[in-house]
């Protein structure tokens, strides 16, 4: 789940430092990494390569700068072992920073999940329940 923090405002006050609480700040908001199973078509990694070319376009060195905005959103649940939801957390102002590999590795011959990563940035979170 996301961090949320706090910063400290040190006030001085007769030779002392009392320290206030500031504004919130959101650690690693710039960055934050997500982890999705591939689906046989691929769609859901198609979905975030889309997104991607959305932000900025190779082809025409231009990008759409307004698309981290309020209603961009992610919904993220939280759930225990028996799959009942725990908490819920919505990101706001989402955009996509990077669509990570695939890794096919024929000679395993598992039939093993494929997983790829996708790292976004976010202004803050909230609990929606």
């Amino acid at each position: 789940m996301p961090e949320r923090a706090i910063t400290n405002v040190p006030v001085p006050f007769m030779g002392l430092n009392f320290n206030l609480p500031g504004n919130a700040t959101y650690p690693g908001s710039e960055a934050y990494t997500l982890t999705f199973y591939a689906d046989a078509q691929s769609k859901i990694r198609q979905k975030f390569e889309t997104w991607s070319q959305d932000i900025f376009n190779d082809g025409t060195s231009t990008g759409n700068y307004f698309a981290p905005k309020q209603t961009a959103v992610i919904d993220l649940v939280q759930l225990d072992n028996q799959m009942n939801k725990i908490a819920q957390y919505q990101l706001v102002g989402v955009s996509v920073r990077s669509v990570g590999p695939l890794s096919y590795n024929i000679s395993d011959g598992t039939g093993n999940t494929i997983e790829f990563t996708t790292t976004i940035s976010y202004h803050y979170w909230r609990k929606t329940s």
